[in-house]
């Protein structure tokens, strides 16, 4: 019991500005099914784009780092603490992503593009997917969810 109270509260975040409009975040917690689409969640009801990704994934604990442009109606460290409460309620169960996804693109642009995914072989357990389509928030929030959905396990990510 105590150390699943553990993996739900376990949670590092960290929001550096590079500019006005962009910023590095680094997110540190236990790995979980859908973690990358629940991140990914986030950022987008809070009208992030993520403009790049580096996940990795090592003895259970996942460190990502995303590169972000974030709306100038934040300054970063009211984002970062909104971005925290945010996801911190999500992995502890409080809130559903996917009501809050779908209220967002009920007032916002919805992914309307058509996927065409690739996949790639790695190795015999493995593969890489590519898929080439515009960026629109909620973007790799979706591609990761469906993949979760599938059944597939995301170890790394590079966007």
């Amino acid at each position: 019991m105590k150390e699943r109270l553990l993996k739900d509260s376990f949670l590092g975040m960290k929001l550096v500005p590079l500019n006005r409009r962009e910023a590095l975040c680094f997110v540190s917690t236990y790995d979980r099914p859908f973690l990358l689409s629940k991140v990914a969640g986030i950022f987008t009801i809070h009208d992030c784009h993520i403009l790049e990704a580096d996940i990795k994934i090592r003895d259970g604990v996942a460190t990502d780092l995303y590169k972000i442009r974030f709306p100038r109606k934040y300054e970063p460290p009211l984002l970062e603490s909104m971005l925290f409460a945010s996801l911190q309620k999500v992995l502890k169960g409080e809130t559903n992503i996917e009501k809050e996804i779908f209220l967002w693109e009920k007032k916002r642009e919805v992914i309307q593009d058509q996927i065409v995914p690739r996949f790639e072989n790695i190795s015999e357990n493995q593969s890489a997917l590519i898929i080439n389509t515009s960026n629109k928030k909620g973007l790799l929030h979706k591609i990761s969810w469906t993949l979760s959905l599938a059944g597939m396990n995301i170890e790394r990510a590079i966007i």
